[in-house]
């Protein structure tokens, strides 16, 4: 018989695979000695098959969650995406503002050579790459705190 609570498990661990495959899965619980198949995959996400406390335990480290993720109702698994999604951006934006400042030096190393000179304004001032740093501190925080204080939603 399913429950509604194993429906709910499934459908979380459906949301916290994400673009990981079924068949993905199934390996990386047999891995951890799990006699897990494609098809268990399927049954848990179906509801059909429930999940055991220690298998959830590997479960919740393969997807890098915590148990209460795995068994939480609709409201929580929204937050839960919701954080993992704004850390995942922060990480990203993390990446393009530094990849942003190799490309600036590398253009600023071809137009000293073209030019012979080091005048050339290559982008924004330095005041505004403060105000960058500092808004990147304030997501970094942010995400590591579970909180959004300084950080206007309606910001640009």
């Amino acid at each position: 018989m399913d429950s509604p609570r194993d429906k709910a498990i499934g459908e979380n661990v459906v949301r916290l695979r994400g673009p990981l495959s079924q068949a993905a899965l199934a390996d990386a619980m047999r891995a951890r000695g799990w006699k897990w198949s494609q098809a268990t995959v399927w049954s848990v996400e179906q509801g059909e098959r429930p999940l055991r406390l220690a298998e959830a335990v590997d479960l919740a480290g393969l997807l890098e969650c915590e148990i209460e993720d795995l068994i939480a109702l609709d409201y929580q698994m929204m937050l839960t995406m919701g954080a993992r999604k704004v850390r995942e951006s922060a990480h990203a934006l993390e990446r393009a503002i530094g990849d942003y400042h190799i490309a600036r030096m590398a253009l600023g190393l071809l137009v000293e050579k073209v030019n012979g000179r080091r005048d050339v304004n290559l982008g924004p001032s330095q005041e505004a790459l403060d105000q960058g740093a500092e808004l990147v501190e304030k997501v970094r925080l942010a995400v590591e705190t579970g909180t959004h204080d300084g950080i206007d939603p309606e910001a640009p």
